[in-house]
């Protein structure tokens, strides 16, 4: 059974507690599935408790935070590596102070992008066997965390907490096209990472290909994307693009009605694939060997459709898009048959941090 420790909450003036938790992720720079993380949870959080006062913060630390909340929560989203140990330190510091103040502290619905150092698995042990509650949005996650990390603290595995987003309701309907739409979401490497140039050319020549064949349209998820996915753009005429960024009125549930429209997904983004299979649209997913993506491809039986970047040619590209394509009614209906499940994995989540809460309201 969980074990749930006692909260201390703040009295209003009815004399009710009034419960301020404190969530610490990735959210609020530019990025759209770490924003879509944070809108999905804290809007499922607010539905159910409106009376709940939650606080979402990112880098840097700030340790005053925590001692102002009665609930502390890392997650969600791959914040797990340590290739910068300066992201380990912070996102295991709310953690370390909550423990250090007795409050109950939460990993939820995290993911693994690798943990490599030892200096790396020692903290991560450290504070993670002192934490609450772990949850992860995969199955290999809880793996590496058991396995590599050492982490004994009970591990529920769960799904990505995007799943549980909500998109805006909107009465803006596709117009009718002479061709389909494909839509294209593609990440950018560093350009030390070998497979990079024979990638960005593959995903060039394959569009060269078929751009008489589809409408396409570029969707910018990350600031880190903007130079490659605008200089693709601007290299095929007629091509749509859209650009998410808060600071222009985005949301993460507007842009999802734009994933809806498309009739075929090419997608190097996890979260475009986690949006394309909300939008029931029949997505190609570029993979990486032990990738987020490659690991939700496995578990909808979507590997078929998927290409690995890695050996990855403009020749293979076209021939899995024509499959996806041809395949389309398909994929679509397994997208219709996990979708529900996947909602149900992400709703875990809050199921789980429930616990936390209804004790105290």
């Amino acid at each position: 059974m969980l074990k749930v420790p006692k909260l201390a909450c703040a009295e209003g003036f009815s004399g009710h507690h009034i419960m301020n938790v404190l969530i610490a992720n990735a959210a609020g720079y530019g990025n759209l599935g770490d924003d879509s993380i944070r809108d999905a949870l804290v809007g499922t959080i607010e539905q159910l408790y409106p009376t709940i006062k939650i606080v979402c913060t990112h880098p840097p630390p700030e340790k005053g935070l925590v001692e102002e909340a009665d609930l502390i929560v890392v997650g969600g989203g791959g914040l797990l590596y340590d290739s910068d140990f300066a992201n380990v330190v912070y996102y295991m510091s709310y953690l370390e102070w909550a423990q250090e103040f007795k409050k109950p502290n939460i990993a939820l619905g995290v993911g693994v992008q690798g943990i490599f150092t030892e200096k790396g698995r020692e903290y991560y042990q450290k504070v993670l066997n002192k934490t609450d509650l772990v949850s992860t949005r995969d199955q290999e996650s809880r793996d590496i965390l058991i396995n590599q990390v050492g982490i004994s603290t009970p591990i529920h595995v769960c799904a990505d907490l995007a799943f549980l987003l909500n998109p805006l309701v909107t009465n803006n309907y596709r117009r009718e096209e002479d061709r389909p739409i494909l839509g294209i979401c593609v990440r950018d490497f560093h350009p030390e990472f070998s497979p990079r140039e024979r990638y960005i050319n593959s995903i060039r020549e394959a569009l060269k290909r078929i751009k008489d064949e589809f409408k396409l349209v570029f969707f910018i998820f990350s600031k880190d994307d903007h130079k490659l996915n605008m200089r693709l753009h601007s290299e095929f005429k007629n091509s749509n693009c859209f650009i998410y960024d808060y600071r222009e009125g985005w949301t993460p549930q507007k842009f999802l009605p734009l994933i809806r429209q498309c009739d075929l997904m090419l997608c190097t983004r996890y979260h475009a694939f986690i949006f394309s299979i909300l939008s029931e649209a029949p997505a190609l997913p570029i993979i990486e060997l032990g990738g987020k993506n490659r690991w939700l491809a496995y578990l909808i039986n979507h590997t078929l459709y998927s290409c690995l970047m890695d050996s990855m040619t403009a020749e293979g590209l076209l021939k899995k898009l024509n499959e996806v394509w041809s395949d389309r009614e398909i994929i679509k209906a397994n997208f219709v048959k996990w979708k529900p499940e996947l909602q149900r994995r992400a709703y875990r989540n809050v199921e789980l941090l429930d616990s936390f809460i209804t004790q105290s309201i």
